[in-house]
């Protein structure tokens, strides 16, 4: 029997997750964060205004479960907090602190240098077509994952 593992995109994702992985707990070790907290604390960054925590699920694709976790895990830190939606009083916005404000230029660039390590090898137009690939991948999936939730 053929292996055909290494062969594999689902391979090569997951490698390069667990690379990147190592890369972003390593330069965010600073910041007091980890790998499992980027994702939502960059889209609390990116926002200009609070989010519920289905909206950030759903726009990250965590599930709601493990997006509580993080953003209390984000509150506790100081770098999130919490209000009640003044339109329905059932949600609670989150929302970025100053504290996570003041660090959110030294957050980035940690990641640029995260994704330095593994393009840096790559000219400028393998990176945005690499970019222009992955997107339409996620695309792709996000579209299947919305047929399978109909």
């Amino acid at each position: 029997m053929t292996k055909t593992t290494n062969s594999s995109l689902g391979y090569r994702f997951g490698m390069l997750s667990r690379l990147n992985a190592l890369f972003v707990n390593e330069q965010l070790k600073p910041f007091g964060l980890s790998t499992g907290q980027v994702a939502c604390f960059a889209a609390l960054l990116h926002s200009d205004v609070p989010l519920t925590q289905d909206e950030i699920s759903t726009s990250l694709a965590i599930d709601p479960a493990a997006t509580t976790r993080t953003v209390e895990l984000l509150i506790k830190k100081g770098l999130a907090e919490k209000a009640v939606n003044p339109g329905n009083r059932r949600q609670k916005l989150v929302s970025a602190t100053k504290a996570a404000r003041d660090m959110e230029n030294d957050f980035f660039e940690a990641l640029k240098r995260v994704e330095k390590t593994y393009s840096e090898d790559l000219s400028e137009e393998e990176h945005r077509i690499a970019i222009g690939l992955m997107d339409r991948m996620i695309a792709s999936a996000k579209r299947k994952k919305n047929d399978q939730n109909r």
